[in-house]
């Protein structure tokens, strides 16, 4: 009778031992998807990020690979030295217009930003559709997503879609291997002229070093 009751008492032991391991296999087996889809959820955040900038990268270097689209600050700001024909807004573009419809092109709401930004009426009446070089950084933090960094500190680390930028001057878009997609304009080292489209560089791929720049705008996604 002892004997059977050991028995019993041992197959009873067995039974809890064997729940205890169930459960707790179990527990992990649960756990393994949620950590499954953190790493797939930041696998997929970095790809929009990429995607996002590759887009506007792809469209300005399109822009620069067709003629018919050159260099101008609008036919509206045209004088006699600077006699431009064409609208800074396209087929013909100037280096901010430029950045701002290749990020409004790739899903950045750059474009509205500009528009509720105050300097659209105080400098412009309302009359450009897109803003300047020293307006840009203000309206990516409006649509968010990009972070601003000192040309020096990131200047070796540089990635494809970067924004190059020296506000009061001039402005470009960062494609790799050192180089920059820009409007340069009709005074560039290749040649133009003031007529619609593009007689020389005037929308072309430049150095991107040693050009002053100051600041470096990066699409994060945060």
């Amino acid at each position: 009778m002892i004997r059977l009751f050991f028995v019993i008492l041992v197959l009873f032991m067995y039974t809890v031992v064997n729940s205890c391991h169930t459960v707790e296999i179990d527990e992990q087996i649960v756990d393994a998807p949620a950590d499954s889809m953190e790493v797939e959820n930041k696998v997929m955040s970095e790809e929009n990020v990429n995607n996002k900038m590759e887009n506007a990268v792809q469209w300005a270097t399109k822009i620069a690979e067709d003629s018919s689209h050159g260099y101008s600050q609008g036919v509206e700001n045209a004088t006699s030295s600077h006699p431009y024909t064409g609208s800074r807004e396209g087929p013909d573009y100037d280096c901010s217009s430029l950045v701002y419809h290749a990020l409004n092109h790739a899903g950045v709401g750059i474009i509205a930003a500009w528009q509720n930004n105050p300097a659209y009426w105080n400098l412009y009446s309302g009359q450009q559709e897109t803003g300047d070089a020293d307006t840009i950084w203000p309206d990516l933090q409006v649509t968010g997503g990009f972070t601003r960094y000192e040309w020096s500190d990131v200047k070796n680390s540089l990635q494809r879609g970067d924004i190059l930028c020296n506000p009061q001057y001039h402005v470009a878009i960062y494609i790799g291997d050192g180089k920059t997609v820009e409007a340069r304009g009709v005074n560039n080292p290749v040649g133009g002229d003031w007529v619609t489209g593009d007689q020389g560089g005037e929308i072309d791929f430049y150095n991107a070093y040693g050009r002053g720049w100051t600041e470096v705008y990066r699409y994060t996604g945060m």
